[in-house]
């Protein structure tokens, strides 16, 4: 018999004690974490069973290994060695591959082998909203087809996924500058819409613009003295609170118009 690797040195104190960590990124709901609470004795049973099922793998023999394995990763043949497989299920015990959470969905989208740069998660009940983007380029119909399937193997049961890309907005900047008399206009006015742009580009998806941190971006140009009237104009449709459109959305600039004092 070969010498087994230990799958998990976790002991059910460490498991139990990481479990009612994760209780806070969930639900602010939850504060009593009493031993007689329901759920915190369910989490004791789960960490009790965890803790019993490492060490009957830890001592299982190899004709049950391969069974045990194939069975994990899909019902494939283990091409490879069985100690080397046992090392690769001990590195994936650990990674999270199931989303509970909008920050879980986030963090697999962005680990999937698809490139996603930014991700989105709006949880509402049972329902997700996952919003992806990748700089670059889009995801071909066939791609995001690809994805989805892989995202919804990692889903709860009951979850009901809606994915999409986000949508550019273009925006429209006005803004006055007083600059430095000694800076020529043409390449303060260059710098200024580069950063401008900049900033439009690596918005986060979850958030608006931050047009007061926009602001010190630009203060910190070389020849910049004062910003004033700073105005972005959104082109779209939602015409009540743009701010809420700009959720889940990338940006960028239609058009820049400075003005020097």
């Amino acid at each position: 018999m070969m010498d087994l690797p230990c799958l998990d040195t976790k002991t059910y104190k460490k498991i139990l004690e990481e479990s009612i960590g994760r209780i806070p990124s969930i639900t602010n709901r939850w504060t009593d974490f009493n031993p007689q609470d329901t759920g915190i004795l369910l989490l004791e049973i789960m960490a009790g069973l965890t803790e019993q099922l490492n060490y009957m793998l830890d001592q299982a023999g190899d004709e049950f290994l391969r069974p045990y394995l194939r069975l994990l990763y899909g019902n494939r043949e283990i091409g490879e060695a069985l100690q080397e497989t046992c090392s690769r299920f001990a590195r994936d015990f650990s990674t999270p591959a199931r989303a509970a959470t909008a920050e879980d969905f986030e963090a697999l989208a962005l680990a999937s082998p698809f490139q996603i740069s930014q991700a989105y998660a709006c949880c509402n009940g049972r329902t997700v909203r996952l919003v992806i983007f990748r700089k670059e380029g889009a995801l071909s119909q066939e791609e995001l087809q690809a994805f989805s399937e892989y995202m919804e193997l990692r889903c709860l049961l009951g979850i009901q996924l809606e994915i999409s890309q986000a949508p550019k907005i273009k925006a429209n900047v006005d803004l006055q500058i007083q600059r430095h008399p000694h800076i020529r206009p043409s390449l303060l006015r260059r710098n200024i819409a580069r950063t401008i742009e900049k900033a439009l580009q690596e918005k986060p998806l979850e958030k608006p613009l931050d047009e007061d941190a926009l602001t010190e971006e630009l203060l910190k140009i070389p020849g910049v003295q004062q910003v004033q009237d700073l105005q972005i104009h959104w082109e779209t449709e939602d015409t009540v609170y743009f701010a809420e459109a700009m959720m889940g959305a990338k940006a960028e600039a239609e058009t820049v118009t400075i003005t020097f004092d």
